[in-house]
């Protein structure tokens, strides 16, 4: 067996697999995490198709419980760490489509709250901690595709330098960047709809990065600057992505 064979990654067992599956979506969610991230730095087992469409579909609508989406940015986060590191090895995720994107583009507003005009309210507090959570999400998920695109892309440019005369604009049926060509509108059109759900999220959030924290402001009796900071720093992950 020559070194290269040696080195290829070998599939999870289907046993061990369902139960690291089921920690990761435990109450403990760090010991499927650690075990998996285990797995594939120290034994070079990856997860199989089925656990990457979970994972994914975990980063599409968050964490559940009988069906019910549930927010828990601990989970969420673990669960982003772990797919970069299967990106960066050269991990796929199967197709994605244009549809795909759009959900995840539009994480920041669809699934947020919108801020109160009366922070003097006692629901204020809570609306507030839920936009945080929700911007978290929606920043994890842009971090997945965000993370796929970029190496998907430079797999592209790779193949376009190896392979002369082959086009820069062939793309992998399954890839980011298909979905972005493949699209109703074409290139131009999907550039222009990221471009219109990045100022939608600037429109909705942009006050967290904007706006400086005023303690005295009756707004500030009823946010701590920690919370503040939180909703800033997952607005500006969503921003920057």
């Amino acid at each position: 067996m020559t070194e290269k064979a040696q080195k290829l990654p070998k599939m999870l067992h289907s046993s061990l697999l369902n139960s690291l599956g089921r920690a990761l979506n435990s109450t403990e969610p760090h010991v499927g995490a650690d075990l998996l991230t285990h797995m594939f730095v120290v034994h070079n087992k990856v997860p199989t198709d089925s656990l990457k469409e979970g994972l994914l579909d975990l980063l599409k609508h968050g964490p559940k419980c009988e069906g019910t989406a549930f927010y828990d940015p601990n989970r969420m986060e673990l669960a982003t760490r772990y797919t970069r590191n299967l990106i960066s090895s050269g991990q796929s995720f199967g197709s994605i489509s244009w549809q795909d994107l759009e959900l995840f583009l539009s994480m920041s507003i669809n699934e947020g709250a919108i801020l109160p005009s009366n922070l003097s309210t006692t629901d204020a507090l809570p609306t507030v901690r839920k936009i945080g959570q929700s911007l978290h999400r929606a920043s994890c998920a842009l971090q997945f595709v965000s993370h796929l695109l970029s190496h998907q892309l430079k797999d592209v440019m790779k193949s376009a330098g190896d392979l002369p005369g082959r086009s820069g604009n062939t793309y992998d049926s399954g890839s980011i960047a298909n979905g972005l060509v493949r699209q109703s509108s074409g290139v131009r059109g999907a550039l222009k709809t990221v471009s219109m759900w990045n100022a939608k999220c600037w429109i909705r959030h942009g006050h967290w990065v904007l706006n400086s924290f005023d303690p005295s402001s009756p707004e500030g009796l009823y946010l701590t600057r920690d919370l503040r900071n939180r909703c800033r720093a997952e607005t500006n992950r969503c921003l920057e992505l």
